[in-house]
């Protein structure tokens, strides 16, 4: 390909993401979504105040006017699906959580030019965020997450490094000094209700809950099981080295020990035949659906159809729908509230049971041994998890209250 001569002037090119760019002085330059009729009046407007500067780029005053917040999110979401990827190629939820973030930001100021916008906008930003009934902690990590839109665009040279500076000014909602609502802190679930639930839940969703009891594992870590990770060790408890886990990108592995009570509950799922497709997880919602449908053919009174007999032989229409090839993390959440309801306990969530690990094994070993097991770099993380403090009141209170 030719080399464009110094003189000639830039050409607007398109990448993967549906960016748009082109090279000034050896450098590239964003403009915005390619497919934005906006975009294109942006590069027009560069163009023509290039003429008129004698084949020499503009002031970077004239060219940020011209950018708005609406191209500035556009181009940040393509970086963001470029960016926050598993090592295995799958996205993570980030780009998900910045088009929740970007939501307020472009209902107010969607037109504004980027260098127009102020820490009074995004002010204004928050407190769209707080009327719409955010958490307060939730409000301050989404206002993190815009001022990492200016810090990324300020290290592109899309905006002044000024304007980065007078937003980081603002500082974050503090507790009982605002009208954003505090959330409840996450606490562990009893015994009692968490047997109560069992019975209720589907194959695959019993065996993760029952997994992440023994095990202490992160629900997420269930979720995407797979057998090709698991290792039966010479001792009596095996070992099973997630491949994605919360802290993979920080470089730190990851171990789970298996116990011979959640030994117990894989073995049905190893004894299957034919045997289960080692890279592929291991507890599939099409699975639950199956025991859904066995399960009404079993309770019908009335006798099935010839055309429904056919189906039923033939592997059965109705569960070969296009379901995911592991629980999502709502799904699984939905699937253990509903069974909570029909209990009649109160409602409680997959990673409450980390945290009823993370109690008992504090209770039984020590502190030390619940931050090995949760893998957790420090004791602080795990004082989350632990209801000590509440057990040694009540212990004090027994013998002095």
């Amino acid at each position: 390909m030719q080399r464009r001569k110094k003189h000639e002037p830039p050409v607007l090119k398109r990448n993967k993401k549906g960016g748009a760019y082109a090279y000034i002085d050896g450098r590239q330059k964003w403009f915005g979504a390619y497919d934005d009729p906006e975009t294109h009046k942006r590069f027009a407007y560069f163009l023509g105040l290039w003429a008129a500067n004698g084949g020499v780029a503009p002031s970077e005053d004239l060219l940020e006017k011209a950018i708005t917040c609406e191209s500035l999110v556009a181009l940040y979401l393509a970086h963001c699906e470029s960016h926050y990827r598993r090592p295995d190629g799958t996205p993570t939820g980030e780009t998900q959580q910045f088009a929740y973030t970007a939501k307020p930001l472009l209902d107010l100021y969607r037109h504004l030019p980027v260098q127009s916008f102020s820490i009074h906008c995004l002010k204004r930003v928050r407190e769209r965020m707080v009327a719409s009934g955010l958490s307060r902690i939730t409000v301050n990590q989404r206002i993190w997450r815009l001022r990492r839109v200016f810090r990324w665009a300020a290290e592109d040279e899309l905006v002044s490094p000024d304007l980065l500076a007078s937003l980081s000014v603002l500082r974050s909602l503090q507790e009982g000094r605002t009208e954003a609502p505090e959330t409840d802190a996450i606490g562990s679930v009893s015994e009692e209700h968490f047997l109560a639930v069992l019975p209720y839940l589907r194959a695959p969703v019993r065996a993760m809950a029952e997994l992440q009891w023994w095990t202490g594992s992160r629900p997420g870590e269930m979720r995407e099981f797979r057998l090709a990770h698991l290792s039966k060790t010479e001792g009596k408890v095996w070992l099973y080295t997630p491949p994605q886990h919360k802290t993979r990108h920080r470089n730190k592995s990851r171990f789970i020990g298996i116990g011979p009570r959640g030994q117990a509950v894989l073995k049905p799922y190893l004894m299957r035949v034919p045997h289960p497709n080692p890279d592929v997880p291991l507890f599939s919602p099409l699975d639950a659906m199956k025991e859904r449908h066995l399960l009404a053919r079993a309770n019908r009174k009335t006798p099935l159809s010839p055309r429904a007999e056919e189906l039923a032989r033939a592997g059965d229409s109705k569960t070969s729908q296009n379901f995911g090839d592991h629980y999502s993390r709502s799904a699984y959440r939905h699937a253990i509230q509903r069974a909570c309801r029909r209990a009649g306990v109160p409602e409680w969530s997959p990673h409450q049971i980390r945290h009823s690990a993370a109690t008992r094994i504090e209770a039984a070993l020590g502190r030390e041994e619940a931050r090995i097991v949760l893998n957790h770099s420090s004791l602080d993380a795990t004082e989350v998890y632990l209801d000590r403090d509440i057990r040694k009141a009540l212990l004090i209170m027994e013998h002095l209250g």
